[in-house]
This record gives C-alpha cells, structure tokens and sequence, in this order.
C-alpha cells in the first residue's frame, strides 16, 4: 500500500504511537492531519516532520470538537484512531469516574470520530479506518479491568462496522500492539 499523496488524519498524534505513526506516514510521502488536545504538543510534532502536517486540535470526548475538526480536516483517505486515556484499577477500588473517562474517551470517542469520515469515505467508495485497539482487550490482567472491557468493545465494534465498509470499498483495520511505547 503506498501512502504518497495520501491525506491520513491521525487522532491521539501528540504522543507515543501517534507520534511515531505520523513520522512514519510523513516520511512514506502523506500529508498528515494531527488531532489531539494539546495543540502546543501537535504544533512541535509538526515541525519535526518532513512532509505537509495540519494541526488540528480536538478533544475526542466532546462531538462538537471531533466534527470542527472533520470538517477542517476535509476529504481524507484514512483515518487513524489512537487516542485514549487510562489510570490502572483493580475492580476493587473502580473509581466510577475515571472509568466513565476511559469509556468515554476511548470507545465513544472512536465512535465520535468514524461518524465524522464514515460517510465521506462510503459516498466516495473509498477509504482507510484504522481503530488501534491493545492486547490488553484479549488478555486479563487485574489493574487493567476497565481498560480491558473497552479495548473490547472497540474491536468488537469495529469487527461489526467493517462489512458495511468493505461493501462500499473501504478498507477497516484494528491492530492490537502488545505495548503503546513505540520502539
């Protein structure tokens, strides 16, 4: 797959994966859309790369924001995920607050996002949706129960959306990396 003269919008760029992501798709010749709340980070990560780079800030938990930035962003051939917040819990001591940013954030965020291309890309019979997801949602582990259950769902989602996407020739993919720290 060749990337040159690809516009991929990239939410959750300003660090971490993202980041490498953004590098990685710079240097293969696409121009990247960076989306993540801290527009100073993205702004630094910009300058870094060494091919056309847009700073779009966004903060995913909020539809408002994820729709200014898609309209923004305009027509796009991909789309990746990567944004997400996580605090490790034991069910033992769930703190009912930070669980409800977890979902929030990191499954209904997703779902805020893909709305946003979704159709652009299906009205045009192409495009690329990228919902990164961890092993975490296929491994327990105690201090990542919350965690666990959304990492889930987002892959269970995703599996359940990409036949209506690859009806209308557009390509969904959800990697599971084992870690977030690139390298």
């Amino acid at each position: 797959m060749s990337f040159a003269g690809k516009r991929y919008w990239l939410i959750g760029a300003s660090e971490g994966l993202g980041a490498a992501l953004a590098l990685q798709l710079s240097q293969a010749g696409a121009e990247v859309l960076l989306s993540a709340r801290s527009e100073e980070r993205l702004t630094a990560l910009a300058a870094t790369l060494p091919g056309p780079a847009t700073v779009l800030p966004c903060d995913v938990a909020h539809s408002d924001s994820v729709e200014a930035a898609a309209t923004k962003a305009g027509q796009i051939d991909g789309m990746i995920w990567l944004a997400g917040v996580y605090w490790p819990m034991r069910a033992q001591k769930l703190d009912a607050r930070q669980a409800e940013a977890m979902a929030d954030i990191n499954f209904t965020g997703a779902i805020r996002a893909v709305s946003s291309v979704l159709p652009q890309m299906i009205a045009r019979g192409t495009g690329h949706i990228v919902i990164t997801g961890s092993l975490s949602g296929f491994r327990a582990c105690p201090a990542q129960s919350v965690m666990r259950r959304r990492k889930r769902a987002a892959w269970c989602w995703q599996k359940a959306f990409t036949p209506i996407c690859v009806a209308q020739a557009c390509m969904c993919n959800s990697p599971t990396p084992a870690s977030s720290r690139p390298g």
